[in-house]
């Protein structure tokens, strides 16, 4: 883990230097997922040009590495570089419902880095409970639950979601996730009930 700190101390044009690398070789040497990430491109996007796919698709993969090394340069990111970072707007509204005991839910997409965001609300909302998938190799588990919960986030796995708000339902929190649709074996290629 200490290998991994001292990485993240390295500079932001080093990270974004090595990620457009490790893209490349994602999208032209590996073809990680290439023809799933261009099949879904293709579906949701039926009208569009062979150049826009390219285009798009290598997009992708420059986001798939930004959002992983950004993740890492988290681990060392004060709470300072990270206002400066991301904007979080109207927290003064869930500051404002925090004052009244009032608990959210915060959602967001899978579009930029959401474990930027759920590090920079932490930053200025409290009693975060932050929901997260558990991942099967127990270092990079360990590794994502120091850097998701480095500003105060405290995290709960998916499964014991439920059990968590009916046994706390009394208390004030802020629980922020990233939802997820589940695969389905009973839907069509298009998303829409067989």
């Amino acid at each position: 883990m200490w290998l991994l700190t001292l990485f993240s101390r390295l500079p932001f044009w080093f990270f974004y230097g090595l990620s457009d690398g490790l893209a490349w070789l994602l999208h032209r040497v590996v073809r990680y997922r290439r023809q799933v990430v261009l099949d879904n491109l293709r579906h949701a996007f039926p009208d569009k040009s062979d150049a826009w796919y390219r285009h798009t698709l290598w997009a992708f993969y420059r986001s798939f590495t930004d959002t992983w090394l950004e993740a890492l340069k988290a681990l060392t990111l004060s709470p300072e570089q990270m206002r400066q970072r991301v904007a979080f707007r109207d927290v003064e509204q869930l500051q404002h419902w925090e004052a009244q005991g009032v608990s959210t839910l915060m959602l967001a997409g899978h579009m930029a880095n959401w474990e930027w965001l759920f590090l920079r609300g932490s930053l200025d909302v409290k009693n975060v409970l932050a929901v997260y998938l558990k991942v099967e190799s127990p270092f990079f588990d360990r590794l994502m639950l120091q850097i998701r919960s480095r500003y105060g986030a405290r995290l709960i796995e998916k499964a014991g979601l439920l059990r968590e708000v009916l046994r706390s339902r009394q208390q004030y929190r802020n629980i922020a996730m990233v939802p997820i649709r589940p695969r389905r074996r009973d839907r069509s290629t298009s998303g829409l009930p067989s």
